[in-house]
């Protein structure tokens, strides 16, 4: 007769309470948790404990990093702990078209098509090149359209079409709102002073401001100052740089989960 395995000790749902508690947004403490041993691994990597730890947090992935083009190819940036083996860098003959729900969308060069990449894991799929078939509504941009630069973003208080925006050094957020007869219209929501916020940061003046990118879903927005690049948060209001100005024009912000082992 055959005996039943035994229940699994206490410790290992302590352990799992634990690492439940792991922050989210610094995937370095659950890549150091890894390491201790092949237990704390399985936990971290095992499905159940994903869902359970995504369900515990309630809240958007992290942002780790960004793509951008460079002259050897496209790259990846981290932008938290991770370290920036976790997540490798695409084919060289691949450009990054945009990131979104832990995928990145590449043109590839060597094959007709598009690339849809997960970088956690590492799976891929091929996508036939989209038909020309575009019907378009033009929609006209704010009133400050000419001055500054801007990024498309989904809307604060509501969601929807949005545009961020940097005038001298400020930024200024707006929203696609429909009025009566269905008549849409540009409505300016917040205006945040980047100037000082990056000022306190960096101790320094920041100079002229650049958007270079909005990481959707997470309320990050890229601005590029001459000390550096910036993450704003607009809830809460906060700036932290995470990199080295360069030459960077646009870019597509990174976020998801990391979970060591995975990939």
């Amino acid at each position: 007769m055959k005996m039943a395995p035994p229940p699994p000790p206490l410790m290992d749902d302590i352990t799992g309470e634990i690492l439940l508690r792991l922050p989210p947004d610094d995937p370095a403490c659950r890549i150091r948790a890894s390491l201790v041993c092949k237990l704390w691994r399985g936990l971290l990597s095992d499905r159940g404990f994903l869902r359970r730890y995504h369900a515990f947090h309630r809240r958007p992935p992290p942002v780790l990093g960004f793509f951008h083009d460079d002259r050897d190819g496209a790259r990846f940036v981290p932008v938290t702990g991770a370290p920036s083996s976790s997540i490798p860098d695409p084919d060289v003959d691949w450009c990054p078209l945009d990131c979104r729900h832990g995928r990145v969308i590449f043109n590839t060069l060597d094959t007709p098509g598009l690339v849809l990449w997960d970088p956690i894991t590492g799976e891929r799929q091929h996508l036939r090149q989209p038909m020309n078939q575009h019907v378009l509504s033009v929609i006209d941009g704010p009133p400050v359209y000419a001055a500054g630069n801007m990024v498309l973003m989904t809307a604060e208080d509501g969601g929807g079409l949005g545009i961020a925006k940097v005038n001298e050094d400020r930024l200024q957020l707006w929203r696609w709102k429909i009025g009566p007869w269905h008549i849409g219209h540009w409505q300016r929501g917040r205006v945040i002073k980047l100037g000082m916020m990056i000022a306190i940061a960096t101790g320094n003046p920041s100079g002229s401001l650049d958007l270079v990118g909005f990481a959707e879903g997470t309320g990050s927005i890229f601005v590029t100052a001459e000390d550096g690049m910036f993450i704003i948060e607009l809830k809460p209001d906060r700036v932290r740089k995470v990199a080295k100005r360069g030459d960077l024009r646009i870019i597509y912000p990174f976020a998801s989960f990391y979970t060591p082992g995975t990939n």
